[in-house]
Parts: structure tokens; sequence; C-alpha cells
């Protein structure tokens, strides 16, 4: 067993099932995963509206649908994973600013500081969608300050990064440039439609923010887009970007080919590195959120 089921739960052909009084209820199959069985187990034994579990649920079933694909699987982890078990139990106008503090201040102890401030954003979500529903009448995350978090100091050398792309397969390399030439986000990337190639010009659509940017397309970025293209028409699809099998990248597949790969560097890191190189707004940001990204000079490459 992948992971430690809680009392009256067992397994039976492929199935998990939870036992109440004799009753036997379905959950979901084995293959589903754990953050499956967990989302569907407190919706059996917890779906009581007025408790933060039934809160935390509901938002997830009706109000995470603005959320990118990434961003949602994160909060549903958190929240099935971490703040079901620590407020799941309380009545929601019984959870205060105090109870926020001491999670953050629990979670920094067990040195996951950063995560909790990522599973604080997935609670304060919540509530804020509580509030609009009527369930609760403050959002108690408000004014509870984060855990302290270091900006990212990785600077990807250049001999890094063509290093990487010349050993990556293809596919991957026209991923790899896109990403440095653009500042383009994983997701973004990931999701670029055909249609968004426009002659001389590349809209790139910011799932983060739902803004549309223009880039003007360089030669060396031709080059790559046109080979992503070419495969991408050949597998038949919309997608740009297509993997060496033809289907469209994924969260999991794009990591993987990274492990594969052993660069030294994250994906994440080359739109850090395209704003510090680049000569323009790359990023198409207001100047002062630009100046977080011009830290060249502050960067180190790791040894």
């Amino acid at each position: 067993m992948p992971f430690e089921l809680p009392p009256g739960c067992t397994v039976k052909n492929g199935r998990y099932y939870v036992i109440r009084r004799n009753k036997w209820t379905g959950l979901t199959r084995v293959s589903d995963g754990e953050i499956a069985f967990w989302r569907a187990y407190y919706r059996v034994t917890c779906s009581d509206p007025n408790s933060m579990a039934g809160v935390l649920l509901a938002y997830l079933e009706h109000g995470a649908g603005e959320l990118t694909e990434g961003t949602r699987r994160k909060y549903e982890q958190a929240i099935v994973k971490r703040l079901i078990p620590y407020c799941g139990h309380m009545v929601p106008e019984d959870l205060t600013s105090s109870h926020v503090a001491q999670y953050l201040e629990e979670r920094k102890a067990a040195g996951a500081a950063i995560g909790a401030n990522r599973e604080r954003a997935a609670l304060s979500s919540a509530c804020n969608y509580a509030m609009r529903k009527g369930w609760m009448q403050s959002n108690p995350c408000h004014g509870v300050r984060r855990n302290r978090e270091r900006p990212a100091r990785r600077y990807v050398e250049h001999q890094e990064l063509t290093a990487g792309i010349d050993r990556a397969p293809q596919a991957l390399q026209d991923l790899l440039a896109a990403a440095y030439l653009t500042g383009a986000r994983q997701t973004e990337l990931m999701h670029m439609r055909l249609d968004q190639v426009h002659g001389d010009e590349l809209v790139i659509e910011e799932r983060k923010t739902g803004k549309t940017r223009t880039l003007e397309i360089s030669r060396t970025l031709r080059f790559f887009l046109g080979r992503a293209a070419a495969r991408a028409k050949a597998a038949g699809s919309e997608r740009l970007f297509v993997g060496q099998s033809g289907r469209p990248w994924s969260v999991w597949g794009l990591q993987s080919a990274m492990r594969r790969l052993q660069s030294g560097f994250r994906f994440r890191d080359l739109r850090a590195k395209a704003a510090s190189d680049a000569s323009h707004n790359v990023l198409g940001h207001a100047q002062g959120m630009l100046s977080r990204y011009k830290r060249r000079d502050r960067l180190k490459p790791v040894k």
C-alpha cells in the first residue's frame, strides 16, 4: 500500500472502500492515486457544509474553476493532505488568524516553510469563496505574514543552456529554446497553439494573468518554432509543442524529460535567464516588476 489508509477503509478488487455501520461505500480506483482517494474519502466522511472540511471541498468542486491547471492541482493536494487534517473539524467562524499563524510556524519548524506559504494561499482562496457564499464573515488569512522566502539565486550560464540543448531530443530542444527566447512560462508553452504564430509575430497567452503579449519572431526563434510546428502538424495536433511521440507535453512528461537530460538547471530557471539576458522587456512587465528579474550580477551558477 503506497500510503496508510484511515480506520474503516479497505481495498477490494482494485477499489478503495469506506465501511460505516456495515455499509460499504465505494471511493476511487487504486490506480487513481492518493489525492483522488483523500478527496473522495473526505467527501463521504466530512461533507457537512458547516465544517471547514465542507468549505474546502466545496471550493475545490465549485470555486477553483478559474485557477490554472497546475495551481488547481497544487491547491487540491494542499487541501486534502494538509488543510483538512489540520482544520477540517472546525466550524468556519471558529478559524482565526491565530490558527493560521500557528500553522505557518508549525510547518516552518518541520522544514516546510515555503510549502506552508502555498498552503496558506489555498486556504485564503477557499475562505474568500466561503465569504462570497455567506459561510464566513472574514478571511482569517488576511494580515497573517507569510514565512520568509529568499528569491531564487540560480543563473543558468549560456554554456550550460547550449550544452543542455545539444544533448536534448529535438522536441525538448524546441521547448527549451522557446522558453529562453520568449521568457514564456512552462504552462504557456505546453498549451501554445499553432494559430498563435502570426507571420513574424508570436502571441503569448499568459495563463497566470489572462493577458496576451506579442513578440517579434527572431531568426533563431523561427527555426525552433518552424521545426516544432512541422512535428505538430505531422501528428495532427493543434498544440505547437508536442513530444517525440506526437502527443502534447504534460507537466509530468516535461519533468521526466528534464530528469533524463540531467542539465543541472530547472526548466523554470530559463524565464529568469531570459529576462536577465534580453536587451528589451521580454516578459512585458511593468518597470517595477521587471527589476525583480534583472539580477544577473547577483546570481551565481550552482557549482
